[in-house]
């Protein structure tokens, strides 16, 4: 069967000029912006990050805390160097009581200038009270006291307990723990306790037994009552009679009397009914221990075992940690710290604080500088499980 004939389409066909051709110019795709990968786990991420942020944050706060506590230092050097620039004096009664009055004037809201009674040649027996709270007890506040200069002639504890109320005074509120101690604690600081003794012996220059005694003549450490034996002195001298009114006109819990002749903190009990020296213990013997030990320790040299000894005609004494019971060192009766105990609910200590009685005022400084921690670490024992 013939094919039929079919016609082609009319195709229009391009020329070579018409054909398009290929652009040598590569095509711009688009170019992935590179960005963080995809984490697998973002919380972990998150925690580094965190732990990143704190330790930036830790650092900076090391470095704010340091230049803090840098001012801080500067800030109680500095109050520190004023008080080891002062002159450092021997304070004759009318120097004293001027001194007591013009810190109570400046510093009256939180000193109190007060007598308790007075000597036998009619010299007042000053106290200042160092409190946030002056002349009022308030329930829970311990009230505590420091009694200087009992023997007129052991002048160390008079001039350390002046600087003491200076201290206290010019670092409340610039330094956090005199803060803390005054405004949780009571302190009441008696300089001198026998004024006539003092200006006896400075009249005399300061020779080694002038002076101890009152103006009657009498010690007035052996003059309170004693719990084992009458009195040997007579009855009580206008000193003692002060003192033990005011022992028993104020709650005291804790209390230090200030001497010279040794380096030791002494504890009751001062005598025993044998009347011999031998160790004679309080029923609260662990607790007076650890007294006198939070001041031994503290001062730089009372615990060692070889004390410096600036008293060459004057034996040297050695005391294990320098403590010592007053009736194993010599026995006494009438003294003081043993009637705090007895008739009170005060711990009281004795410290020696050093073999010079009537050291030249050049001395000084070096004494208060000795004694100024130990002076507040004995203090802070209050609201310890030692003092509750």
């Amino acid at each position: 069967m013939p094919l039929k004939h079919v016609d082609k389409p009319n195709i229009p066909v391009k020329t070579k000029h018409e054909i398009p051709v290929k652009s040598k110019t590569p095509i711009a795709y688009p170019v992935p912006v590179k960005g963080p990968k995809p984490h697998l786990n973002p919380i972990k991420e998150i925690q580094q990050r965190v732990a990143q942020a704190k330790e930036l944050l830790m650092k900076k706060q090391h470095e704010e805390t340091k230049k803090l506590l840098n001012l801080l230092h500067k800030k109680v050097r500095s109050k520190e160097e004023t008080l080891s620039n002062d002159s450092f004096i021997h304070h004759n009664y009318e120097e004293m009581t001027w001194l007591l009055k013009d810190y109570a004037k400046n510093f009256k809201n939180i000193a109190r200038l007060y007598n308790i009674g007075s000597s036998v040649q009619n010299r007042k027996l000053w106290v200042m009270e160092i409190s946030n709270n002056p002349g009022k007890h308030e329930p829970g506040e311990p009230e505590v006291k420091y009694i200087a200069n009992m023997h007129g002639n052991e002048v160390v504890g008079r001039e350390v307990l002046l600087q003491f109320i200076q201290y206290l005074c010019l670092n409340y509120g610039q330094y956090r723990r005199v803060t803390d101690l005054v405004d949780t604690t009571r302190i009441h600081i008696l300089p001198s306790m026998n004024p006539d003794g003092y200006e006896m012996a400075a009249s005399d220059g300061g020779r080694w037994n002038i002076g101890r005694k009152n103006a009657d003549g009498v010690d007035l450490n052996r003059n309170f009552p004693d719990q084992f034996f009458p009195s040997t002195t007579g009855d009580p001298q206008p000193e003692t009679m002060a003192v033990m009114k005011w022992i028993d006109s104020i709650p005291f819990v804790l209390s230090a009397s200030f001497h010279s002749g040794a380096l030791v903190a002494n504890y009751p009990y001062d005598d025993n009914p044998s009347g011999q020296s031998s160790y004679s213990a309080t029923p609260d013997d662990d607790v007076f221990r650890q007294l006198a030990r939070s001041y031994s320790e503290a001062h730089p040299t009372m615990h060692l075992a070889n004390t410096p000894w600036k008293c060459k005609d004057v034996p040297r004494e050695h005391f294990i940690d320098g403590i010592t019971n007053g009736a194993k060192w010599f026995s006494i009766t009438g003294g003081m710290q043993d009637y705090n105990y007895v008739h009170s609910n005060a711990f009281e200590v004795t410290l020696e604080l050093g073999c010079e009685k009537f050291p030249n005022a050049s001395s000084l400084p070096e004494y208060w500088q000795d004694n100024k921690e130990a002076l507040l670490v004995y203090l802070e024992q209050v609201g310890t499980n030692c003092i509750l």
